[in-house]
């Protein structure tokens, strides 16, 4: 009986933190309670978190739920996707961009989640000596995402 008690209280007292929208990202330990309650990303810190997360095994609750910092689909995740993507494939980008059409291309309409890659494609075939003014792939990728924002077709197409 005394343990159902403990339990009850335990997970009343860890209720808040379940639904806590105002969370940050996790260091070294990875998602968990650890995280809520750790926030510091020093060595020492993250042990400690660590070690919250393994005895009270929280981590699978949070993976399931999307809480405790265990989120997969966050905007750091999506622009971290498109960052990687641009940089391994910006060659071919910019052959394909003036072009106005390619694989590679629609995958990274696809990335920015426009809904019709063609208008994304016209755009940057209309604008690609300035997309593509200097070598640097992360120059690229924020010119083109502030486009997205100012442009109101592209606004409407692509959702960043």
């Amino acid at each position: 009986m005394k343990t159902l008690f403990k339990s009850i209280a335990i997970s009343l007292t860890l209720l808040p933190l379940l639904i806590t929208s105002q969370v940050h990202a996790y260091g070294a330990a990875g998602c968990g309670i650890g995280s809520v309650v750790i926030t510091e990303n020093k060595v020492v810190h993250q042990v400690i978190a660590a070690t919250i997360n393994g005895f009270s095994g929280n981590q699978l609750l949070g993976i399931t739920t999307g809480t405790l910092n265990c989120k997969t689909d966050g905007v750091t995740h999506k622009d971290k996707e498109q960052e990687i993507f641009v940089h391994l494939n910006y060659n071919s980008l910019a052959l394909e961009s003036a072009q106005g059409k390619g694989e590679k291309l629609e995958t990274f309409a696809s990335l920015l989640h426009c809904k019709d890659t063609k208008v994304l494609a016209d755009f940057t075939k209309q604008n690609h000596a300035s997309l593509f003014s200097s070598e640097d792939p992360s120059d690229f990728l924020i010119k083109i995402k502030q486009e997205v924002i100012k442009d109101s077709i592209l606004s409407q197409v692509c959702k960043i």
